[in-house]
């Protein structure tokens, strides 16, 4: 589970800038949305507001940034996302950090990197204690002996170790996290699984999603055992469908329905996953020219591929993904975020709302809550929905805002440091301008009248 981000010299965030899912000990409304990790109290939900360019995509978008370079390397688009706020900053490091949580295990893993130059310069991940850090590694890139780590480790560990830090010391463009994770295997009783632990959570259980995502990660599907539970949660939203089933598609007709570019990456992402450790299949949804699809993956490169189908009340006719409307196809891409039992877990949503009815929103809101029951989860998202901002819904530490400078600099801060009352009504608070954050339009094109100052044609 994500603990905090810290960010620094990236796109609209200039100065080192933090948000946290540590829970307030002041607060003690809501404890179902509190868990806990190795001492650490943290919340389930955060939910973030903002003005248009604002900085919450931006955040998102650090995330992500992180994510990407472990997965395939630095984006080429790297080059110029450093904080354009100001010249200096073009040639001055850009540093990210994250803190979460696997278990009861606590890491730390960041970097840093001139990304004018799409140069690395640090990478660590340390395990943190309650009352100390054990360092995992940490790496200066591009010298000689630039890894080090302070893990006790076997003999034959401490040989595999320093053999690939080695080799991978003058590296500045590729990242030791992942090349620790590149087929190689250790014994499960190695500290050196640590460098797996962090790797799966930070690329497979932190599942970050685009408000016009085609298709998410490969990381759920609508497995036949579970049609009967996605067919009572599509239909408790009102959508109409009473039904979700599926057809068996071949590989070629696959291929017809579903961009090249799209197979090419799930593949390559499939193969990493592999690679990556001990997994015996792979399970996913793929969209494609108006059609879902749940595809089985097998090491061997073999799948087994399913169309998803969609029955509406009052017919028997069948209707495919692409016929349905943006709402309802909105649910069935978020689907997942309600069904997934796994534990640490972190949803990543940038507007949640897009084209779902402000109570449909809710609703949703609420199912997480109740299903998350047990399970440690997490649902980080960015929204406009001001009909959500309750504190029936949310506690006041749960709610975040972002707002920026007349430089264009994002700072981000929470409701509790506002103090409200537990029956403030903060969504109108919120509208009328109290906690910032919010639009402040120019009057230059209204007349005094308060009509426009154009002419008609």
């Amino acid at each position: 589970m994500l603990i905090r981000i810290t960010v620094e010299n990236f796109k609209s965030f200039d100065d080192s800038t933090e948000f946290s899912m540590v829970s307030s000990s002041k607060i003690q409304k809501k404890p179902n949305h509190v868990t806990r990790a190795n001492g650490a109290k943290l919340l389930r939900f955060a939910a973030l507001y903002g003005a248009n360019a604002a900085g919450k995509t931006n955040l998102v978008d650090a995330l992500r940034f992180m994510q990407q370079t472990l997965r395939v390397g630095m984006p080429l688009s790297a080059g110029k996302q450093y904080c354009r706020c100001s010249k200096a900053n073009q040639t001055r490091e850009t540093s990210f950090e994250l803190q979460f949580s696997v278990g009861d295990d606590v890491f730390a893993y960041g970097l840093s990197a001139v990304l004018s130059k799409r140069i690395l310069t640090e990478e660590w991940l340390y395990k943190l204690g309650q009352k100390k850090a054990k360092c995992i590694f940490l790496r200066k890139a591009g010298e000689k002996g630039g890894i080090s780590t302070s893990l006790s480790l076997r003999r034959e560990d401490a040989n595999r170790f320093r053999t690939y830090s080695v080799d991978f010391e003058r590296n500045e463009t590729s990242l030791f996290l992942t090349e620790m994770n590149r087929s190689k295997q250790f014994d499960k009783s190695s500290p050196l699984c640590h460098f797996k632990t962090a790797y799966e959570w930070l690329t497979q259980r932190l599942v970050i999603m685009a408000p016009m995502e085609a298709f998410p990660n490969v990381d759920y599907s609508f497995r036949e055992d579970m049609l009967n539970e996605v067919s009572d949660l599509v239909h408790s939203f009102d959508t109409g469908i009473d039904e979700v089933t599926v057809r068996e598609v071949s590989q070629e007709e696959l291929s017809d329905k579903v961009p090249r570019e799209v197979l090419t990456q799930i593949r390559e992402d499939v193969r990493s996953a592999f690679n990556a450790g001990d997994v015996t299949k792979v399970e996913g949804s793929i969209r494609g020219n108006g059609n879902l699809f749940s595809v089985r993956f097998s090491p061997d490169g073999t799948f087994v591929a399913l169309e998803i189908q969609l029955r509406h009340q009052g017919t028997e006719s069948i209707f495919s993904y692409g016929e349905e409307s943006d709402g309802t196809q909105r649910l069935l891409d978020i689907l997942n975020v309600l069904l997934e039992t796994r534990n640490d877990v972190t949803f990543v949503m940038d507007e949640l709302e897009r084209s779902l009815h402000p109570m449909l929103v809710r609703r949703f809101l609420e199912l997480f809550e109740a299903r998350a029951v047990g399970i440690r989860s997490q649902l980080i998202f960015s929204t406009h929905e001001s009909s959500i901002m309750d504190q029936s819904l949310f506690r006041r530490d749960e709610v975040w805002f972002l707002d920026r400078s007349q430089f264009g600099v994002s700072r981000i801060y929470s409701l509790d440091r506002f103090k409200e009352r537990y029956d403030k009504d903060i969504a109108k608070a919120y509208l009328e301008g109290r906690y910032g954050a919010i639009p402040l339009f120019s009057n230059a094109f209204l007349t005094e009248g308060g009509e426009s100052d154009g002419t008609d044609s």
